[in-house]
């Protein structure tokens, strides 16, 4: 049988965790371009948006207020200066980032990044920032500028893991990211930026096992954005104090890339800004998975074009790949209950585009 020594591990240019720590430690907001300043203020409207929506708890399963309260009452008894949206509590920051994370991924309506996915990037950064920014009374400029470091390392950390090749998910981009959110906040010197990577490395769980999602009761994805923004302000916090962490934890023969990944590709981490990350989100017009949309405006251009009235419809049929029947595939999903609004329509199936009519 051959142990861990015996395995391929690959070797990576050394410098890639100081080079994302120099480059975030040394931006400032006027370096960043005026495309990626004004699509951040889309992608926090959004957020805004559906937090809000999320906090209400009239979603299903892990979206109702049955799936959030345990979290909502976790940010109650730790009270501090930061809001939890759509609630008058105030919790400390690494309570208000966890609620409100949660809450911006509880209705499958948060922002995507097709280059790192399936990673969502907006919960975490903006749960995480704006909490920090709350706390420490931060300037918008200031906001802004950790919320663009946070978007360009998660993003860049994402793609670096190779998604489709290398991992199933990129999750475990997003602790790490965070902790430059904190980093910068913070105003740490350099070396803290460093620490900051090594400590969120070593704190930062989910990745692939966040995508068990049918078994029942599973109610921890919404959590995982929001735990993830909480890992970076609590690696920042520790690195303020004194703690350190792995300066090469991104390169190293047994570091995040290795780690994380069957066929990591650095390259990304060598083109930080080139382009900024948060000008390539996209924002969700349907609550489901991003992998879904196209299929929905088909079937809407379809129904449209050919004045189909949704009486008529007695068959709709979407086909996807086998790996996503297989992490996602519940049983509500692949056959849906859509009688309220389709009553005719007898076979609904999630997994070629086919619609049969009268």
């Amino acid at each position: 049988m051959p142990s861990v020594s015996d395995l391929d591990w690959k070797s990576h240019d050394a410098g890639l965790t100081k080079g994302l720590a120099k480059w975030a430690y040394e931006l400032d907001y006027s370096g960043v371009p005026e495309d990626a300043k004004s699509f951040l203020k889309v992608a926090l409207r959004d957020f805004v948006v559906i937090s809000l929506a999320g906090a209400s708890g009239k979603g299903v399963g892990s979206s109702s207020s049955t799936g959030l309260n345990p979290i909502v009452e976790i940010a109650k008894a730790n009270p501090g200066t930061c809001s939890v949206i759509g609630t008058t509590i105030s919790s400390q920051p690494l309570f208000a980032a966890m609620t409100n994370g949660a809450f911006a991924h509880s209705l499958n309506l948060m922002d995507v990044h097709r280059y790192s996915a399936p990673t969502h990037l907006g919960p975490t950064v903006f749960s995480a920032s704006l909490a920090l920014a709350e706390e420490l009374d931060l300037a918008y400029e200031e906001f802004a500028l950790i919320a663009v470091v946070g978007f360009e390392a998660i993003g860049k950390l994402g793609m670096a893991l190779n998604v489709g090749s290398g991992v199933v998910d990129s999750t475990d981009a997003n602790g790490i990211g965070a902790s430059l959110i904190g980093a910068k906040a913070f105003q740490l010197d350099e070396n803290g930026f460093s620490d900051c990577l090594g400590i969120g490395a070593y704190l930062t769980s989910g990745g692939t096992v966040s995508l068990e999602l049918t078994s029942p009761g599973y109610w921890c994805r919404p959590m995982l954005s929001g735990w993830q923004a909480s890992i970076g302000i609590m690696a920042a916090t520790m690195a303020k104090l004194g703690l350190r962490g792995s300066s090469r934890i991104l390169e190293a023969p047994f570091g995040f890339l290795n780690a994380c990944s069957l066929d990591p590709d650095p390259a990304p981490l060598t083109h930080l800004g080139n382009p900024y990350e948060v000008t390539r989100l996209g924002l969700k017009p349907y609550p489901t998975t991003r992998y879904l949309h196209s299929e929905i405006e088909a079937l809407l251009n379809i129904v449209v074009e050919n004045n189909i009235e949704t009486d008529a419809l007695r068959e709709i049929i979407i086909e996807k790949p086998r790996a996503m029947h297989l992490v996602t595939g519940t049983l509500e999903r692949i056959t849906p209950d859509i009688s309220a609004c389709l009553p005719n329509c007898e076979r609904t199936k999630w997994f070629v585009l086919e619609i049969t009519v009268e």
